[in-house]
C-alpha cells in the first residue's frame, strides 16, 4: 500500500536546556550512558534541546518505515539470486565472491534505519542504513533527557532494547553473544558496549570482538580470544560488510571472514545483520528496479513514492559539473561522507569528488536533490534528519541529527526525539526560496561559514 508523503510538518524544536542542567546531562551522557565522543574536534555534537514530532507525524513516518522495510527484504531476497546485478550495485568483488555462496537471506534478527528529511515538497527519504546502523545510545539518552522536561511527551521507542530483545530471541544456546566491531574506533566500541549492556540486562553474557577474532566451524561462530574461546550463541556485527576483505589475504583459499557472508541455516549462528544487508545498503539499488520482479507493477510503491529520482551519474554530469537540482552520492557511503551538493560542498572537495564520479561511475549515483526545509531552533534555523529504526519489521525508535547547512554529515549534532500530542503547536520555519538560508550556499562553498 502506497503511503502519501505528507506536506504537514508537525515538527519543531523544543526549549533549550538551562546551562547548569546541560552540564549535568553532559556528564550523565558520558558516565551513565557511555558516550565516549561528546565532541567532534572542538565542537559539541549534541544539541541542548529536543526535536518534537506530533503523534500524527510520527505515525506517518513509522508506517512508511515499516512498509519500506518489507519492500527492502523482498528486494534483498531477489538480489541474492540475481548475482548478475551486483556489479551495478557497486558491491566489492571480494565481498560478492563470498556472498555468491548464499542461497537465501537470513531474516531475523534484522535491524535497519530509514532516514527522513523535512523538505519543501513533503518528507523525503534519503537512504536506508541496512548494514550497520548506529545511534542507539544517542537515541535513548537524549530522548530520556527530553522526557524529563516534558511530562506530556512520550518516547518514540528504545531501538537498542528492541535489538537486544531480537538477538536474545534468536539465541539457541546459552553461550555468549559476540559483539563484532572495528576495535580501532572508540565511537564504534561505544555502540556495541551499549548494546552489550542491554543484552546483559536480559541475562545474556557478551564478549567484544574484532572480526578476525571469530572462527567458523561448520557454520558456527567461535570466539578466539582470552576472554572466551568457544562457540557463540549469536553475533551482532557493527563492522561494515565492505570492509571485511581487508581482514585476510585473497584469493588464497577461503577467507576467514567468509562466514559473515553465509546464510543462516539450522544449527548455524544467527547474525544481526547478515552480510547480505549490504545489497540494500547500496544507493544504486533504484538503478536495477526495472529488472527486478519486485520492481514491477505496484511493488516497491513506498520506495518509489518517498525516494527522490535516482540515476547513473553520466545522466546528469556535464563538462561544467553537476546541475544544482541534483546531488552525487557514493554507492556505499555512510554518515553523509562524500556527498556533492552544489553550493554546500566546499569547492575544492567538490572538484575532487566530481573527478572520482567521472573516473569510477559505478561507485557513485546521482539523486535528484530535495529542497530541505529548515526548522527554527534555539540555535537558529537548522536542517534535520529523522532516522526511524525498524527491528524485525517493527518501527521502534528514532535517531535525529541537525545541522545549520542542508547536509547531515559528521559535523551534524545529535538531538533527542520525543512525540507530542497532535493538538500541540506545530512550527517549522522555512528561510529562503529553496530551503537554504540566504547567502548560506555561497558561504559554505567558499569556506566562510
Amino acid at each position: 500500500m502506497e503511503l502519501t508523503r505528507t506536506q504537514t510538518f508537525d515538527v519543531r524544536a523544543g526549549a533549550r536546556w538551562p546551562d547548569a542542567l546541560d552540564r549535568a546531562r553532559r556528564s550523565r551522557l558520558v558516565f551513565e550512558f557511555g558516550k565516549c565522543d561528546p565532541q567532534y574536534g572542538d565542537v559539541d555534537v549534541t544539541a541542548r534541546w529536543p526535536l518534537e514530532l506530533s503523534a500524527r507525524t510520527w505515525s506517518t513516518l513509522t508506517r512508511a518505515a515499516e512498509s519500506l522495510d518489507a519492500e527492502s527484504l523482498a528486494m534483498e531476497a531477489e538480489l541474492c539470486r540475481r548475482r548478475d546485478l551486483w556489479p551495478t550495485l557497486g558491491i566489492p568483488r571480494r565481498v560478492a565472491a563470498a556472498l555468491a555462496r548464499v542461497e537465501r537471506i537470513a531474516r531475523t534478527p534484522r535491524f535497519s534505519r530509514y532516514d527522513f528529511h523535512p523538505s519543501l515538497d513533503g518528507w523525503a527519504l534519503s537512504e536506508v542504513n541496512a548494514d550497520v546502523p548506529g545511534g542507539f545510545l544517542e537515541a535513548h539518552a537524549l530522548s530520556t533527557f527530553a522526557l524529563e522536561d516534558d511530562r506530556q511527551a512520550r518516547s518514540p521507542g528504545d531501538p537498542g532494547a528492541a535489538v537486544a530483545d531480537a538477538v536474545v530471541a534468536a539465541c539457541v544456546t546459552d553461550a555468549p553473544v559476540g559483539l563484532v566491531h572495528a576495535t580501532a574506533y572508540t565511537d564504534d566500541r561505544q555502540v556495541v558496549a551499549f548494546l552489550g549492556r542491554r543484552l546483559e540486562g536480559r541475562g545474556r553474557a557478551t564478549v567484544l570482538l574484532a572480526p578476525d577474532h571469530v572462527r567458523w566451524i561448520d557454520g558456527v561462530a567461535h570466539a578466539d580470544i582470552a576472554a572466551h574461546r568457544g562457540p557463540l550463541a549469536a553475533l551482532v556485527r557493527f563492522y561494515p560488510a565492505e570492509w571485511l576483505p581487508a581482514l585476510s589475504p585473497w584469493p588464497f583459499g577461503t577467507p576467514r571472514w567468509a562466514g559473515f557472508a553465509s546464510g543462516v541455516g539450522a544449527g548455524e549462528t544467527p547474525q544481526a545483520n547478515p552480510a547480505t544487508a549490504l545489497l540494500m545498503q547500496s544507493k544504486r539499488v533504484p538503478l536495477v528496479w526495472a529488472t527486478l520482479a519486485a520492481g514491477a507493477a505496484t511493488a516497491n510503491a513506498t520506495w518509489r513514492a518517498w525516494l527522490p529520482e535516482t540515476v547513473e551519474p553520466s545522466r546528469v554530469l556535464t563538462r561544467r559539473g553537476l546541475p544544482d537540482d541534483w546531488c552525487l552520492k557514493p554507492a556505499l557511503g555512510r554518515v553523509g561522507d562524500g556527498i556533492v551538493l552544489d553550493g554546500v560542498t566546499p569547492e575544492r572537495e567538490r572538484r575532487r569528488l566530481l573527478r572520482s564520479a567521472r573516473w569510477f561511475p559505478k561507485h557513485w549515483v546521482a539523486q535528484r536533490r530535495f529542497r530541505s526545509r529548515p526548522i527554527e531552533s534555539p540555535d537558529g534555523p537548522v536542517h534535520a534528519c529523522v532516522g526511524v529504526y525498524v527491528v524485525d519489521g517493527r518501527a521502534c525508535g528514532a535517531y535525529a541529527r541537525v545541522a545549520a547547512k542542508p547536509l547531515i554529515d559528521a559535523n551534524a549534532r545529535d538531538v533527542g526525539v520525543v512525540v507530542i500530542p497532535d493538538d500541540g503547536p506545530a512550527a517549522t520555519t522555512s528561510v529562503g526560496p529553496h530551503g537554504l538560508i540566504e547567502g548560506e550556499a555561497r558561504a559554505y562553498a567558499t569556506g566562510r561559514l
